[in-house]
């Protein structure tokens, strides 16, 4: 059996790492890929009324939501899930637990499987992320990204349009772009574990 390791205030520390800018622009462009490939996902179940009624009220298009949504959230939210919890699970359990046990944490504070479903998916890239380079700030990148995604769909598209796939009429062209899409991501994943497996250096603070 493996023995567990004490742990102590002295483990948990924000960790941070010197990554590569090339290596930020591959998570970001990673991110939008994955957002519109799980998309399809996210929309299998219906969102009732009550609730899309609900979030209208707690999300308005303003500076105040702008911010509370794209630049709070993604710094606290990132802060606890993966530079505490995930950061805990790691010194403990081995990676792919840490990793799904992590995300399944963070999709159950959203409190409803229609987000749930996103919020695990997403969290699971983003445990990955952090495990590989050991730094909360490409995960901060890796929300962030997400949630103005999600904010611009919202401040922009037609009222009756609430997912990327709302946004593209012909299913065709959707579904062509969600399997090359798939195929890009496949080996974005694999060249982006090669550079993060021969480059970088951790630091903590």
């Amino acid at each position: 059996m493996k023995k567990r390791r004490k742990l102590n205030a002295d483990n948990y520390t924000i960790k941070i790492s010197n990554t590569s800018w090339l290596i930020y622009v591959q998570i970001i462009i990673l991110t939008i890929m994955m957002i519109i490939i799980i998309d399809p996902i996210t929309v299998l179940i219906p969102v009732p009324d009550w609730l899309d009624e609900l979030m209208s009220k707690m999300v308005s298009k303003d500076i105040y939501s702008f911010m509370t949504i794209v630049l709070f959230a993604p710094f606290f939210e990132e802060l606890i899930f993966r530079g505490i919890i995930l950061d805990g699970f790691l010194k403990v359990y081995s990676p792919r637990k840490s990793i799904i046990c992590s995300s399944l944490l963070f999709a159950l504070i959203h409190l409803n499987p229609w987000q749930a479903i996103d919020a695990f998916l997403i969290g699971l890239f983003i445990g990955w992320v952090y495990y590989k380079t050991q730094s909360i700030i490409p995960c901060i990148l890796i929300h962030f990204t997400n949630n103005v995604i999600a904010f611009l769909i919202f401040m922009f598209s037609a009222s009756d349009a609430s997912s990327i796939s709302d946004l593209i009429a012909n299913k065709v062209i959707f579904i062509s772009l969600i399997a090359s899409l798939s195929v890009l991501f496949y080996f974005g994943i694999r060249f982006l574990n090669r550079q993060l497996n021969k480059s970088y250096t951790q630091h903590t603070i």
